[in-house]
Order: structure tokens, then sequence, then C-alpha cells
């Protein structure tokens, strides 16, 4: 028996529920997990992709907590696409023969750090991208090693070793910013 026109009405309603209860529960999270990587306006564009795949691939969404998990895949791999994009768009700009000058900051994003912040930041900075991404996951998202492990296609136990690793080197980088920090006070 061949679906009704009330059969598809009905299953688009149910959809739509789903999706809007979905985006109301980790909209916010989302939005954060891309602040934290890019201004305002990419973190914005980046958080709308994730949806529109969620919404593309709402069948293959997992239910209750994998859900989130879910997403933050889909959060890492949008990441990932946005950076090759700037890498793609920078070297486009260099075969012109132009120069990429660093953006302001907008202001509505400044924001005024303590100095121990800001030499955390700039130790993380430091850090190898698989070194920052896992601390952040960790650490901002407040993701469980579990979930981690998931979003990542690793064990928990690489994960902790990743951690651990990581941790340790952004001591080190700590320690070099605020030995650089005392030399100039």
């Amino acid at each position: 028996m061949q679906p009704t026109k009330v059969d598809s009405v009905a299953a688009a309603m149910i959809s739509e529920v789903t999706f809007g209860s979905l985006y109301q529960e980790h909209h916010a999270r989302v939005l954060a997990y891309f602040l934290r990587r890019f201004d305002r306006e990419t973190a914005i564009d980046c958080a709308a992709e994730v949806f529109t795949v969620a919404w593309h691939r709402l069948d293959d969404l997992p239910d209750g907590d994998d859900a989130i998990r879910w997403i933050f895949g889909v959060c890492r791999n949008v990441a990932r696409n946005q950076a090759r994009s700037r890498r793609r768009f920078k070297r486009l700009v260099a075969r012109l023969g132009s120069q990429v000058g660093e953006q302001p900051t907008p202001p509505d994003i400044e924001v005024v750090h303590s100095s121990e912040r800001q030499r955390a930041i700039a130790a993380l900075a430091k850090l190898r991208p698989a070194d920052r991404e896992i601390l952040r996951l960790a650490a901002w998202e407040e993701l469980p090693r579990s979930d981690i492990a998931e979003i990542l296609g690793c064990s928990r136990h690489a994960v902790d070793q990743r951690i651990q690793r990581a941790t340790k080197r952004l001591r080190r980088e700590y320690g070099k910013q605020t030995a650089q920090q005392g030399e100039l006070e």
C-alpha cells in the first residue's frame, strides 16, 4: 500500500517537530563551538550549515544522547571545511599577488581578558591543531571522553592519552608565555 497524501503530510509535520526540538536543544552549544574557533559571522554561518545537514539527514540522526555526539561530529567536519576554505582563499590571494592582513576583531567580540587568560590563549594557539581540538572538546565543550572518542573515531583510552599529552604540551607553552611575560615586566 502506497502512502497517502495525509501520511506524507503527517510525516513532514513529525520531521519539523523533531528538527525544531533538536534545534532548540542544541543550537546554543553548536554556536558556542564555532564562536570559539571563528569570528561571529563565520560562526553563525557554520552553525546554520550544521543544522542544514541535520535537516537533510534527519532520518540518520540518532536518538537521545547520541544526537549531540552526531551533531558535534558534523560540527567538526564543518569546521574542517571552513579551515580548508580559508587556506584555499589565502593561497588564491597570494597567487594573485595580494597580501592578506589580519582582520580586526569585531567590537561585539572584544573582551577584556586577564593576563592569565591571555597567556593561556596564546599557549593554546601555539599547540598543534589536533591538540587544540581535543582540549577544546574536553574543556570548553565539556564533552565526556566517550563522546570525544566517538567524534574523533578513536578509543576512549586514546582520548585519555591524547588529552594527557596535549595538557602537558599546553602547560609547557603556558610556562613559556609566563616566562616571557615576566621578562617584559
